[in-house]
């Protein structure tokens, strides 16, 4: 359907962001993502990973810890959860990071 229809029901989305893909095509890593988000919230508090000093460096050196790890033991002893997705969520906070520094 093309975004030139008028009237009842027309929706001009073309050239938009499918934002609902990432939902649909990861909900399994995204929940797996917001357990070690939620882990970290109840250990420390919630969102505070935004305040860390020198948090570019410590998420990346975190990053790498994680990817380390899982080449040889995949689970995180403390949490219970893969290195892995603890790796996932420091790649996240990066990007984050960066996105809102571009932002400023």
């Amino acid at each position: 359907m093309s975004d030139d229809l008028r009237g009842k029901g027309a929706k001009y989305d073309s050239g938009k962001l499918l934002a609902g893909i990432v939902i649909e095509d990861f909900p399994r890593a995204l929940t797996a993502i917001a357990a070690v988000a939620t882990m970290g919230a109840e250990k420390y508090s919630r969102s505070s990973w935004q305040d860390v000093p020198e948090a570019m460096t410590r998420y990346a050196d975190a990053m790498v810890r994680h990817l380390l790890a899982h080449q040889t033991e995949p689970v995180d002893e403390e949490s219970g959860l893969l290195h892995f997705e603890h790796f996932a969520w420091n790649v996240l906070a990066l990007l984050e990071l960066i996105k809102r520094h571009d932002d400023a």
